[in-house]
């Protein structure tokens, strides 16, 4: 089985519950919902950083999940177009169910693949929230060499010591790298996010904090040009 085999598996078997405790906080998930509050956070955080940058807007939402995101961007902040890639046929089978409950099935389409290619549909702001998170660097590379002169918003989940990091590492990290196979999960310096938005050209670039997302990041290059 290859590494996209079993991250495909992975996700298949996993998105459910994951999207789940991430976002829906009514449903009570105990230990892993309060552990993926932060995902919800950032989902909010990018939302809110998007507002004034959404209407009218065609976006691409890579490693897509669940689409609320790509969903929101639509039925909230007035996008006219959203389109999400997951490799997770289970993810992108939520995603469409999601958009038809909102009512935006005709502006918000999902597709299921992945992002090992060249060239991406045509976007004016491009997203990846969590993508960075499970990539190695030659498909970051890859990634980012494909993007290069789009306006793009990332996540990553930073290296930063903090007792939430740590609980991260010893919660998924390590048992994906003693257990998980080819399917492996990452936290990033800063440093070295910096380095890959100065390679790439997304310049100037800024990185976000939030207190709720607690070591989860953004960064992103909306203000380019403006």
């Amino acid at each position: 089985m290859t590494r996209r085999d079993e991250v495909k598996a992975y996700w298949d078997r996993r998105i459910g519950s994951w999207d789940d405790s991430s976002y829906d906080r009514g449903h009570g998930h105990g230990l892993m919902g309060k552990l993926r509050s932060s995902v919800d956070a950032r989902m909010r955080l990018a939302l809110t950083l998007l507002a004034p940058h959404a209407q009218g807007k065609t976006v691409l939402d890579l490693g897509c999940g669940g689409g609320r995101v790509a969903v929101e961007m639509v039925r909230s902040l007035g996008a006219a177009k959203a389109h999400g890639i997951d490799i997770s046929p289970a993810a992108i089978e939520k995603g469409n169910a999601l958009a038809k409950r909102a009512e935006v099935g005709d502006r918000v389409t999902f597709e299921v693949g992945t992002v090992e290619r060249d060239t991406f549909p045509r976007a004016d702001i491009t997203l990846g929230l969590g993508l960075l998170d499970w990539l190695n660097d030659e498909e970051t590379e890859r990634l980012l060499t494909a993007l290069e002169g789009r306006r793009i918003v990332l996540s990553y989940s930073e290296e930063d010591g903090s007792l939430a990091e740590i609980i991260h590492r010893f919660y998924l990290i390590y048992p994906l790298r003693w257990f998980g196979g080819a399917v492996s999960a990452r936290h990033h310096r800063r440093a070295q996010i910096a380095a890959w938005m100065e390679k790439h050209g997304f310049t100037p670039f800024t990185v976000v904090d939030d207190k709720a997302a607690r070591f989860g990041k953004l960064v992103h290059n909306l203000d380019a040009g403006s």
